[in-house]
């Protein structure tokens, strides 16, 4: 059998060794894959079995409530609304299409037959979630509340949670960061479709440059 040439056996087994590093790394996705996912939620976080209240329920990023992401935190703060265990809303209203946000969310709950929050809106155009946390919390320190639970999306809840809770001690406001999950996004099966690719990929490129 003819052998090669020796200057090219370096380049073999190089070649040999980065096809084999490459089929395990797939055939361990199943494994690896699934915990990509998973850091990016707040663990023991289910806002919909959590027992803790508070004097304000906050949520972020102006979610309408039927249009998917967002939509759960909206009627799990109408159901902890009328069950006493918070006893105002606040939300960040952005404007899509020159509809603000939170009037959407308040009009879609009528829709549905739910009376509509008592909420404190805090208009604020599309922006970081930095700049977010900072509007929100300096909206419920003007407000005199000592206590927010922050009801997050699954995707986001473990970023969120730590920019929440970093600015919450700086105003000396005790802050919850709950996760509700989000029907479009699985954290044990991300990868299988183009939409989770793209917001896991999107979401830990939001973690670049937070302390």
């Amino acid at each position: 059998m003819p052998r090669l040439p020796r200057k090219w056996r370096g380049t073999f087994w190089w070649v040999g060794l980065a096809a084999l590093g490459g089929a395990l790394f797939v055939l361990a996705g199943p494994i690896w894959l699934p915990a990509v996912g998973r850091a990016l939620v707040l663990g023991g976080s289910d806002a919909k079995n959590a027992v803790v209240t508070a004097e304000v329920l906050g949520i972020p990023d102006s979610p309408w409530i039927g249009e998917g992401v967002g939509s759960d935190r909206v009627l799990v703060a109408a159901d902890w609304i009328g069950a006493g265990r918070a006893r105002l809303v606040v939300m960040t209203c952005g404007l899509v299409y020159g509809i603000s946000g939170c009037e959407k969310a308040q009009e879609s709950l009528v829709a549905r037959g739910r009376p509509k929050l008592p909420m404190r809106e805090v208009p604020l155009p599309s922006s970081p979630a930095e700049v977010e946390a900072v509007a929100m919390l300096s909206e419920i320190s003007r407000m005199g509340a000592r206590s927010v639970i922050i009801l997050a999306d699954s995707l986001d809840s473990r970023r969120l949670n730590r920019l929440y809770q970093r600015e919450g001690r700086t105003r000396g406001i005790q802050v919850t960061v709950l996760s509700i999950s989000n029907p479009r996004f699985d954290p044990a099966q991300w990868w299988r479709s183009r939409e989770g690719r793209k917001a896991v990929v999107f979401e830990w490129c939001q973690w670049v440059g937070i302390p």
